[in-house]
């Protein structure tokens, strides 16, 4: 089994172990933030995993662009581009709101 075949089966197994210490009584009701959330419990174990957050967060910024540039007309691509370089002054952290 080779290297990458073998990262694939860990990283399942650990999006495995997300799902199954999530709570069940948990309510969707906006499946995008869900999907975000995991992401985000993923991005926090691999982090911890490496043991360099730098390394993961640009690895995942590289690959978004990668499929950005892929599947996005150029002039969509670009305007992006561009519009977060003009923005990269102004980019905050998330503040989650609290759901009473």
């Amino acid at each position: 089994m080779t290297e990458e075949k073998i990262h694939i089966i860990e990283v399942e197994e650990r999006i495995e172990v997300i799902k199954d210490n999530m709570p069940k009584f948990k309510e969707i009701f906006d499946p995008m933030q869900t999907v975000c959330d995991d992401f985000h419990e993923w991005v926090r174990i691999e982090t911890e995993k490496v043991n360099d957050p730098v390394m993961v967060q640009m690895t995942i910024l590289g690959q978004t662009l990668k499929i950005m540039k892929s599947v996005m007309p150029s002039a969509d691509y670009d305007g992006i581009m561009e519009t977060v370089y003009k923005s990269k002054d102004r980019i905050e952290p998330f503040k989650k709101v609290s759901v009473h």
